[in-house]
Formats: structure tokens, C-alpha cells, sequence
């Protein structure tokens, strides 16, 4: 559960950049054709469910460095956190209460509307009619149906069949379902409830546009007419059919009488202004080599035992009166002095008895240090897609020349011997 809400939490802050960019193109967008709009949003979400992004040079997002950083803060706090600690289980269990209970509500909301409307009488096709309800709307997924309430004039019913049908064209009322789920999963973040709020407004713009983009003066008048007459200026928080008033009607009315049919060249920017913001807020910034190279390391703190000396095993046929030193294990860390100092110099600090060590049995230094594989002094870093290490020992045992394959045993003795030379 903990990792789920981490990834969730991060497309969330990802998204963040995405979001501002949208809300500042949107209002830059006030002449083009409203299914930008809805475009716009659609890469919001697409961003809130992906859980992976490509580096891009456009990228206008911030680097990430510091993320690194919290990562190798959270590896040094997690070892130390006290036991029985429950901050980390309570917030994800929070997020998933919160978000179900707002599902649900979505829910229960429609079903019921499906039952006030139970009693419709079937005019044609998808058509019904209903007295319990003051505003149309489309209603179901799979086979939706428009429902309007009774005492419609026909040239006001006309523009009304016209805007739900459009919705049924463009899936407008499995769009809005789809963004009331994802605002379930991310509602902590108040931009992305910002986000459904706006796309349940361009949802409506951009149908008037497609219903009035035909029709003449006169139709438009009678068109404006009908939102005058059935409009409700209240948005409705759910995962409701889209009902034909449910978006601010004053808004609506002054967009249908000052429409114009949008040019090419309008509708090239505007298609071009979409590719921009996908590239420029959709991508992660490249990280240069410099900076990669430059990294400043965290020092990993391990609750992990010390590992015991390592001395070789006597036999009962050994009976020569000298016997080989007993070597230092070279997995054993430095002393804290020794680290705090490499850290503040950001070179290499060797321990002088490992080298007298090496000088005193080679051969047996070689057999110890070949055991330990290098990779085990190094942590991956996802970010940078690079491994690094901190660990003194490795630094001893690179420079010694004693991480090599098998086959190399011979030229790396010779090495080690002429070294001492």
C-alpha cells in the first residue's frame, strides 16, 4: 500500500507543472476551437495514470535533483524509525479511505438518478421523457440514453436533442466519468480538482461549439434561448450524466452569440500549441554528464553487525613452525574519524594497515578481496540510471588492483608485487 500511494503521490506532484501550463494555454485559447481544451485535459490525465515519463530536451520542468537526495534520506531514517511507528501506514490508509468514499458517493448519485428517472416513457430510439426532472441529460455508458422533462417547445427541444446527441458523438459522459475516477485516486491535490471543474466547463463549450458551427443566426438565437430557459447555474460534483445546464449559463450564452468560425492558421497554433505543451511538460529534463559526475553523495547509515575478521582455517598437518599473520578483514569499515574526513575532502582516505597488509601475504589478501564482488560496494541510483559508492573499502580495494576475474590472478600478483618493488 505504502509504495502504491508513493508512485500515485509522485504523478501527482509530476502533474502539477502540467496542470498550471494547461490552465494559462486555456486562457490563451479563448478564440481557437474548444476541443483544444479537451485535449489539454486528456494529456493531464494521461500524465495523473502513467507512472513513467521520457527525458526530452524542450522539458521545461525542474530538474529533480533533490529527489536522490530524499531517497538516500528515507534509506537512513527508515533503519532508525522507532518500532510499532504507524505514520507511515495511517496516511495510506487515509488516502484510500477518502478516495473509496468519494467513489461511492459517485455511485450512489447515479444510481439515484437512475431510479427518479425509472418511470421515463420512451418517446424514440434513446429518447424519454420524465416529470421528475427539470433539466436533459444523457444517461448510461453503454447504451446512454438523452431523458427531458415534459412541456419542451419543439424548437427548444430541437437544440436540446442536438447538444446530448453531440455528448453520445463525443463520449463526453464517459470522459467526465473517467476524470471523476481519477479525481478519486489524486483528490488530495487541489489542482487536479481544479482540473475537473475546468474540463467539466470545456465539456460544454466545446459541444455548444460543435451543435452551433451549422447552424445560422436564427438557429443560434433559439439555441442561446433553450440554455435561457433550461439552464441551472450549479456545477454538480459527481459522476452524474452530463446535464444540458449544468455549466454557467451566462458563459455559455455569450459564447454561442459570439461565435466565429475559427481559421486555419488559428487551428495550426493551436494544434502546435498542444504538441508544446506535451513536449515541454509531459517529458522529464535531461540530465546532463556533468551533473551526474559532479553528484554530491549521501552517506548511507546500516544497522547492519560489523563483519567478523576472517582468518584462515588450520589443519592437523600443518607442522611448520611459522605460521602467516593473521589479515585484517577488508570488509571492515574505516573508523568514523577516517569517513568524516574522506566526506569533507571528497578524496580517498586509505587505511595504512590494509596496505601493510597486502605487502605482508598478497596471495592471501587476493583470495579474501576476489570474494567480495564489486557490485556489492556500489547502490543503484534510478535517477540518474548510474551506480555510486561512498564505501572506503572499495576505494582501498581499487586502488590495490584486486577486483579482477579469475583468469587474471596471475597478472594481478605480478601487479601487486611489482607495486611493492
Amino acid at each position: 500500500m505504502e509504495k502504491l500511494f508513493g508512485e500515485i503521490l509522485s504523478m501527482s506532484v509530476d502533474s502539477v507543472w502540467l496542470i498550471i501550463a494547461v490552465i494559462a494555454v486555456r486562457a490563451v485559447l479563448q478564440k481557437s476551437p474548444k476541443y483544444f481544451r479537451k485535449i489539454l485535459w486528456a494529456l493531464v490525465g494521461l500524465r495523473l495514470v502513467i507512472p513513467f515519463s521520457f527525458e526530452s530536451a524542450l522539458s521545461l520542468i525542474p530538474h529533480k535533483v533533490p529527489q536522490a537526495a530524499d531517497r538516500a534520506v528515507g534509506q537512513v531514517v527508515a533503519p532508525t524509525a522507532p518500532q510499532g511507528s504507524t505514520f507511515a501506514d495511517v496516511i495510506p490508509a487515509l488516502w484510500v479511505a477518502v478516495g473509496v468514499a468519494f467513489l461511492i458517493y459517485g455511485i450512489i448519485s447515479y444510481i439515484r438518478l437512475r431510479l427518479k428517472i425509472i418511470d421515463g416513457v420512451l418517446v424514440k430510439d434513446n429518447i424519454y421523457q420524465s416529470d421528475r426532472i427539470q433539466s436533459p441529460f444523457v444517461c448510461g455508458f453503454i447504451k446512454p440514453k438523452i431523458y427531458v422533462p415534459y412541456g419542451l417547445d419543439e424548437a427548444t427541444q430541437d437544440c436540446v436533442l442536438k447538444h446530448e446527441e453531440t455528448h453520445i458523438k463525443y463520449a463526453d459522459h464517459i470522459i467526465k466519468a473517467i476524470g471523476f475516477v481519477v479525481l478519486c485516486v489524486h483528490w488530495f491535490n487541489p489542482l487536479v480538482w481544479v482540473s475537473y471543474f475546468l474540463l467539466c466547463k470545456d465539456i460544454e463549450l466545446s459541444c455548444d461549439e460543435s451543435v452551433i458551427k451549422k447552424y445560422d443566426d436564427t438557429q443560434c438565437k433559439a439555441y442561446a434561448k433553450a440554455l435561457l430557459e433550461l439552464g441551472v447555474n450549479k456545477v454538480k460534483l459527481s459522476a452524474c450524466p452530463i446535464a444540458f445546464g449544468e455549466v454557467s449559463i451566462k458563459k455559455r450564452i455569450k459564447s454561442v452569440v459570439n461565435y466565429k468560425k475559427a481559421s486555419k492558421i488559428l487551428v495550426l497554433a493551436s494544434f502546435c500549441l498542444c504538441i508544446g505543451v506535451s513536449l515541454c511538460f509531459m517529458t522529464e529534463p535531461e540530465v546532463p554528464l556533468k551533473e551526474k559526475a559532479d553528484e554530491v553523495e549521501v552517506v548511507e547509515i546500516t544497522t547492519e553487525p560489523a563483519t567478523e575478521k576472517v582468518t584462515e582455517p588450520t589443519t592437523e598437518s600443518s607442522t611448520e613452525a611459522t605460521t602467516e599473520p593473521t589479515t585484517e578483514p577488508v570488509t571492515e569499515p574505516l573508523a568514523e574519524e577516517t569517513q568524516a574526513e574522506e566526506v569533507e575532502s571528497g578524496a580517498p582516505v586509505y587505511d595504512e594497515e590494509f596496505k601493510e597488509t597486502i605487502e605482508i601475504n598478497k596471495e592471501k589478501a587476493y583470495q579474501e578481496m576476489i570474494l567480495v564482488a564489486e557490485r556489492d560496494f556500489f547502490r543503484y541510483d534510478p535517477y540518474y540510471n548510474t551506480p555510486t559508492t561512498t564505501d572506503a573499502v572499495y576505494n582501498q580495494a581499487h586502488d590495490a588492483g584486486v577486483f579482477a576475474n579469475a583468469d587474471e590472478k596471475t597478472d594481478l600478483i605480478v601487479l601487486l608485487e611489482n607495486n611493492n618493488e
